[in-house]
């Protein structure tokens, strides 16, 4: 293998190794304000999670998250983060409004963290496994309908 990559590079070849080491698997609620999902309220929740975390702004939820570490969730509007103005407000507004065809106010984001021990648990080895096993993730955090029922619901 040594003698095959030294004979690429003298080439001209670059070898590239892929490495995940954090991945954000995410849905975005258009049109849906964090405030009035409920969301907020940890009772509503199922997860395998110890930990959880609520955080708000004069005293009204805009945040929940279970979880800590290599695998979590979080709950939160997405709008109400990105400032007005800004290379990131413009980029997913624009995304959004691609979508719906219109300006939207409210977007509520369901967001997974998965990092490096659970990537590598999941058997994902490089961007390509990652594309191929979307579905597979999803259903693994949130569950699939049958008897898998995820991590976070």
């Amino acid at each position: 293998f040594e003698g095959f990559t030294a004979r690429l590079r003298s080439n001209g070849a670059e070898i590239v190794k892929q490495k995940l080491t954090e991945l954000h698997i995410t849905a975005d609620l258009l049109n849906l304000d964090y405030n009035t999902t409920g969301f907020a309220d940890v009772n509503r929740w199922q997860a395998k999670a110890n930990r959880y975390s609520l955080h708000g702004e004069h005293y009204v939820p805009n945040y929940i998250s279970f979880g800590k570490g290599n695998f979590m969730f979080r709950c939160y509007g997405k709008t109400g983060e990105l400032k007005k103005d800004t290379a990131k407000h413009d980029f997913f507004h624009h995304i959004w409004k691609e979508k719906t065809g219109h300006d939207v106010e409210h977007v509520t984001r369901l967001e997974f963290q998965i990092r490096r021990p659970v990537i590598k648990d999941l058997k994902i080895n490089s961007v390509s496994d990652l594309s191929r096993k979307l579905n597979a993730i999803w259903a693994y955090c949130v569950g699939d309908g049958n008897e898998n029922t995820g991590w976070c619901r």
